[in-house]
């Protein structure tokens, strides 16, 4: 038998707003409801959600594609609480005070289900996988509803009317989100860089190093992609974190080969121009051996190299021979 949504209590919070502490509170503007155009990694979760519950680190949408949801909530009983559910709707007719407008617009996770919380700790925070968006299953939303419950289906029927849906809405286990709609931006910047083996007659082992420098907000996510090398790897950066978490990965390359790389990362427009995101390219030692190589910089704007730049790092390192040092800001990328 289930139980009115009405009438359950369940000591889970989603937050309304960042100081909402479970009073009644109404402002669709949860920061408990994250948007990103980019996964996490499952694995990162918990650290994540817990270190950045000060903050509200979803990012604006956009109508290109897939986007992902996450659901973060707080156990606020002194006791553990096992075996219940978080469901996301989306709310694609807005702001609808009748559950029957939307409860049948429900999101899924990867295992095309709501999430199943097994176990949360007395005052602990958790996070719900990915529930995925995609493009094509429905008018775009602009209001995602989250809710936390012991029930697998939930039934609405007992939200008959606005004021029981008031009423409902304020219990700290609901909570509303409106998403700020970008046609056609996305909230992940990209930069091309080029790299090229120097050598005509020899393959070269190099090394890429990516990581993130400046004033970053918590949890960016960043990485670098080059499909022909089998390269597609992801970090997240929070704040505080050291600089262990950057990208390094090495590659053979081909005499006189050249390799594109998509460098990204992902910020908010409000944070985009405050994060810069830098690459370092070597060629790394064999045995005893100090080839001569030629000095460049990639220009990320043109993808053509600078024979003794300004900015030129040529020189040896600790990591082989340091080839270039560029760099990118979201305001940079055009």
């Amino acid at each position: 038998m289930t139980t009115s949504m009405l009438d359950e209590k369940l000591s889970i919070l989603i937050r309304e707003t960042l100081d909402d502490t479970g009073g009644r509170t109404y402002s669709n503007a949860s920061p408990d409801i994250i948007v990103r155009k980019n996964k996490f990694d499952e694995e990162d979760l918990a650290k994540i959600f817990t270190k950045t519950y000060s903050q509200d680190i979803s990012l604006e949408s956009d109508d290109s594609g897939t986007m992902y949801l996450y659901v973060r909530f707080k156990n606020m009983s002194d006791q553990p609480l096992t075996n219940f559910y978080i469901h996301l709707y989306r709310n694609h007719l807005g702001l609808s005070n009748r559950p029957s407008d939307w409860s049948d617009s429900e999101m899924y996770t990867k295992a095309k289900t709501a999430a199943h919380i097994e176990y949360l700790g007395a005052g602990k925070i958790g996070a719900t996988p990915a529930f995925v968006y995609q493009k094509g299953t429905g008018a775009h939303p602009n209001c995602f509803v989250a809710v936390a419950t012991r029930e697998a289906k939930p039934d609405y029927a007992s939200i008959s009317d606005a004021a029981k849906y008031i009423q409902w809405v304020n219990k700290n286990n609901v909570a509303a989100r409106n998403v700020r709609v970008i046609p056609g931006q996305s909230g992940i910047y990209t930069a091309t860089v080029y790299l090229d083996n120097p050598s005509m007659e020899q393959k070269r082992w190099m090394l890429l190093k990516v990581n993130i420098e400046g004033k970053t907000p918590s949890g960016i996510n960043y990485g670098v992609r080059q499909p022909a090398l089998g390269i597609n790897e992801r970090r997240t950066y929070i704040k505080g974190d050291s600089a262990a978490s950057l990208i390094a990965c090495d590659f053979l390359m081909e005499p006189g080969t050249q390799y594109p790389f998509d460098i990204w990362f992902e910020a908010s427009e409000k944070d985009r121009s405050l994060i810069k995101c830098t690459s370092r390219f070597y060629s790394i030692y064999e045995g005893n051996a100090n080839p001569v190589l030629n000095q460049y910089l990639v220009d990320l704007h043109t993808g053509l190299a600078i024979p003794d730049g300004a900015e030129n790092l040529s020189g040896t390192s600790a990591c082989g021979y340091l080839l270039g040092c560029c760099y990118f800001k979201g305001s940079d990328v055009r």
